[in-house]
C-alpha cells in the first residue's frame, strides 16, 4: 500500500507542475543566448521516429541538441531582404542511404493578431530548395524531399553519409502584411523515391516568422505557439490521467 501511495503522490506532483514543464521551453532569452544563424533545425532518429530539435554545430563539431517542435525566424536574418534560411544538419550516419527527408506543409499560413494565431487568405508562404519550390494553400501541401548525404554525393567523405543537412528558403509574396506568421509542418524520412517510410513521421513543428516586427514581439507569439499550440507531451498526459486513476484508488 505504501508503495502504491508513493506511486499516486508521484503522479499528482506531476499535476502540479504541468503547466511550469509547458512554460519550460520559452524563448525568453532569443536572440541574446541563441546563435540562431549558426543553429539549425536538428534531425535524430528515437526509437524508429524521427525528432526534430535546436541543433547548433561549429568546425564540423556537434555542439547541441534539444527537442523542439517550434522554431522562430526574423524574415531577412540572411541579409537578404523579405527571406529565411533553415538549414537542417543531422549526425553522420543518423539516416540510412540511400533515402531523403523532407517536410510537407499541413494546413494554411497563420498571421498573429496579437492574442492568437487566426488563418490568413491575405498571404502565401513560398519554400525553395534547389530547383523545387512550392507554395502554401489552405490545407496539406506535399513538400519538398532531398537527399540524406551518402557514398555517390560524397564519396570521398565518408564522415558525411548518412547526415542530412540541406537549406529551405522561405518567402513571403510581396502583399503580404508586416506581421509574425506560422505555418505548421510534418516531417518525413523515406526511401529516395519516397515509396517506403524509414522512420515513423516526426511530431508536428511550427516554423514561425517575424517580417518587420521586433524581437520581443516574434518571442511573444513563438511563447504562444510553444504553451498554447504545441499538444502536451503524451507521456505527462499519461502521467496525470495515471496519478488521478490511483488517487482515486487509494480514496476507496
Amino acid at each position: 500500500m505504501r508503495k502504491l501511495f508513493r506511486i499516486a503522490a508521484i503522479a499528482a506532483l506531476s499535476l502540479t507542475f504541468l503547466p511550469a514543464l509547458a512554460a519550460a521551453g520559452t524563448f525568453n532569452d532569443w536572440p541574446d543566448n541563441w546563435d540562431y544563424n549558426d543553429w539549425h533545425i536538428g534531425l535524430e532518429v528515437h526509437d524508429g521516429q524521427l525528432v526534430t530539435g535546436w541543433y547548433t554545430g561549429r568546425d564540423g563539431g556537434l555542439i547541441g541538441f534539444a527537442p523542439s517542435q517550434v522554431f522562430l525566424q526574423q524574415f531577412g536574418h540572411t541579409g537578404v531582404v523579405g527571406v529565411a534560411d533553415w538549414g537542417t544538419n543531422s549526425g553522420p550516419g543518423t539516416f540510412n542511404t540511400p533515402s531523403s527527408v523532407g517536410f510537407n506543409l499541413m494546413e494554411e499560413l497563420h498571421m498573429w493578431d496579437g492574442d492568437t494565431f487566426v488563418p490568413t487568405a491575405d498571404a502565401t508562404l513560398t519554400v525553395n530548395a534547389g530547383p523545387e519550390t512550392v507554395q502554401s494553400g489552405t490545407g496539406f501541401v506535399a513538400g519538398i524531399p532531398t537527399q540524406v548525404r551518402d557514398e555517390d554525393s560524397h564519396p570521398s567523405s565518408t564522415g558525411n553519409w548518412g547526415r542530412h543537412h540541406a537549406h529551405y528558403l522561405f518567402w513571403l509574396d510581396e502583399e503580404a502584411d508586416d506581421g509574425i506568421y506560422f505555418i505548421k509542418t510534418e516531417w518525413f524520412h523515406t526511401s529516395s523515391d519516397q515509396s517506403v517510410e524509414l522512420a515513423a513521421n516526426a511530431e508536428p513543428v511550427w516554423l514561425v516568422f517575424g517580417l518587420n516586427v521586433d524581437d520581443e514581439q516574434l518571442v511573444t507569439a513563438a511563447n504562444y505557439v510553444q504553451t498554447e499550440v504545441v499538444p502536451e507531451p503524451a507521456t505527462l498526459g499519461l502521467l496525470a490521467v495515471g496519478g488521478v486513476a490511483l488517487l482515486k484508488r487509494r480514496r476507496r
